[in-house]
């Protein structure tokens, strides 16, 4: 691992995530299986040099907020064994000339030096990305040239572990920087069964049958995993605090609640919970409240 004491340590540009706090994404079909061949080819490094290739070393993820990508970055860390570097393009960015520019160069250098191959997560890379298209010639789009300039030659010159980079905005990327990625998955929001899977992992450890649970994943179609979970969270958080308090409600007050508090992003369209009252009336009918606790 790194050294925590070295001269230029990785914490100071980011977070250190370890694979072993890593979380197991729930993923569709598609992204599964091609997350899964690339594991497969990474891990086949010696095989694919006999017929004269290489495993592909990078990766860009896209989709709307919430849906999961650093999550799944994560996850593919803890298969390969490898700490991830999370950085966000703000850690990047500086008010004065050329300090964006040095930004890119140092964590390149700290992280090509690093004495084990990690992973390198670009988190909101639009930020450092974004298209030159409309570019003016002005000294601050001059400067970002320079910018991109650099982040593209050491995208391509990195090689001490694998880089992914995470946008909500696919179509605002540079396209020389899109073509620099070796493949790209759309992480898109949940449906069907993922809903039903991502609800019973975060409703643990209530003993919840499959129809109360199916019941809340109709309301919660639509939904982004990171709102589902926190829809959850919320909701075994509410079932500690009536207990405690000896308040005795119903369901559909806890929900109304609930719905007051925890809201989509703006940018989704409502899920059914938060559109119309006839999935509130089914949940109200299919759930018991107050929950009954699971084994522990």
């Amino acid at each position: 691992m790194f050294d925590p004491d070295g001269p230029r340590v990785l914490k100071d540009f980011g977070d250190v995530l370890r694979p072993k706090d890593a979380e197991p994404p729930i993923l569709g079909p598609a992204v599964r299986s091609a997350v899964h061949g690339w594991i497969q080819e990474i891990r086949a490094r010696g095989e694919l040099s006999e017929v004269g290739v290489k495993p592909r070393k990078s990766c860009i993820l896209f989709g709307p907020p919430g849906t999961g990508k650093t999550t799944l970055a994560h996850h593919l860390s803890a298969r390969l064994g490898m700490d991830m570097l999370r950085v966000r393009a703000d850690q990047l960015t500086g008010k004065y000339m050329g300090q964006a520019t040095q930004a890119i160069a140092k964590l390149f250098d700290a992280a090509e030096n690093a004495p084990n191959p990690l992973i390198l997560f670009l988190d909101e890379i639009e930020g450092v990305g974004a298209s030159r298209d409309k570019l003016s010639g002005s000294g601050a789009d001059n400067e970002r040239m320079m910018q991109m300039g650099v982040l593209l030659q050491r995208l391509e010159r990195f090689d001490n572990g694998l880089l992914i980079g995470a946008t909500n905005k696919q179509g605002g990327l540079d396209d020389a920087l899109w073509r620099r990625f070796d493949l790209h998955l759309s992480v898109d929001l949940p449906a069907g069964d993922e809903v039903f899977a991502i609800a019973k992992r975060y409703l643990e450890p209530f003993d919840l049958e499959d129809g109360e649970i199916w019941s809340l994943a109709d309301g919660l179609q639509g939904a982004a995993p990171a709102l589902i979970r926190q829809f959850c969270e919320s909701l075994k958080r509410t079932h500690v605090l009536d207990g405690k308090a000896k308040r005795v409600r119903g369901m559909a007050d806890v929900l109304e609640g609930m719905i007051a508090a925890v809201a989509p992003h703006p940018s989704y369209d409502k899920p059914p919970l938060w559109g119309h009252s006839g999935a509130r009336g089914d949940i109200v009918k299919a759930m018991r409240w107050p929950m009954v606790r699971g084994a522990a």
